[in-house]
């Protein structure tokens, strides 16, 4: 019995994993893209070109990970994106 109640909550608990996962993460590429316009705005391409780059190149990722529908990858390469961009930002 207590074997049959694990099972169901793993069965379950996959389940809901995978449903996170099952979308296009478009929110957070949308923050990334607009953290990277900030930090443009910032002047970040000229003075943090090194983490502006990084940040350029880890939206295109997210981008072509969608298009892969490798929706997991494509969110933590949107998240990097946004972060770098951020940083960028504050260092110029």
């Amino acid at each position: 019995r207590r074997l049959r109640r694990a099972l169901v909550s793993l069965a379950v608990l996959a389940a809901v994993a995978s449903a996170a996962c099952a979308d296009p993460p478009d929110k957070e590429m949308q923050q990334a893209q607009g953290a990277i316009d900030a930090a443009r705005a910032a002047g970040a391409d000229q003075y943090a070109r090194d983490e502006f780059t990084a940040a350029e190149d880890a939206l295109k990722r997210a981008h072509d990970a969608v298009d892969q529908r490798d929706y997991r990858q494509a969110l933590n390469d949107a998240l990097d994106a946004r972060e770098r961009a951020q940083t960028a930002a504050k260092d110029t």
